[in-house]
């Protein structure tokens, strides 16, 4: 089964498991949140760069019952070094299973999306871009402050299957370890 595939078919399963479980479970606080983000953005070396850059997001997200959230985000990331910029942007899906809907909720994360990347560089012919599928998993926290308020950390590895001849692999992963801070519009 080839890598499209395989992520069309995951984010139809994680779009049903969405569903079946808003239908079936009584929620705990149905509420939408919108959460924007920063984050520390670390590109695979493949790309051919050192060091860590910064990413920013705007989430938007909702409680599907006591187990389950849903989060639809865009986010952009930016790294230079070795004399390139390397640059992406994501939009994706991601399925939160929170352990409990405590204070300190922690919560395991899986999801799929599409990536455009884009490396620049100031030798001649040094640059590409493309769009690609990906698919992620990761961990993370929310704590609740005041109502509506409640903090995110999270750490996410995206796995990104390129599909331009112009960049050196085929696959690329790159790590973000975000905070944000929702506000819920009930």
């Amino acid at each position: 089964m080839n890598s499209i595939t395989t992520i069309s078919l995951t984010t139809l399963l994680l779009c049903s498991v969405s569903s079946n479980l808003l239908a079936q479970t009584a929620i705990t606080n149905s509420s939408w949140y919108i959460m924007p983000s920063a984050a520390v953005f670390m590109p695979d070396s493949g790309f051919g760069l050192d060091g860590n850059g910064a990413a920013f997001g705007i989430t938007l997200g909702r409680s599907l019952s006591q187990e389950w959230d849903i989060q639809i985000s865009t986010k952009y990331g930016h790294q230079n070094s070795n004399g390139l910029n390397y640059q992406q942007n994501t939009l994706g899906a991601d399925v939160l299973y929170m352990f409990n809907r405590e204070k300190v909720r922690p919560f395991l994360l899986v999801g799929a999306g599409y990536q455009e990347d884009r490396v620049s560089s100031s030798f001649p012919n040094g640059d590409a871009s493309g769009y690609a599928p990906y698919i992620n998993g990761g961990l993370g926290v929310q704590i609740s402050l005041d109502e509506p308020w409640t903090l995110q950390l999270d750490f996410r590895r995206e796995r990104g299957y390129l599909k331009s001849d112009s960049f050196n692999s085929n696959r690329n992963n790159n790590n973000y370890v975000s905070v944000g801070l929702s506000y819920a519009f009930d």
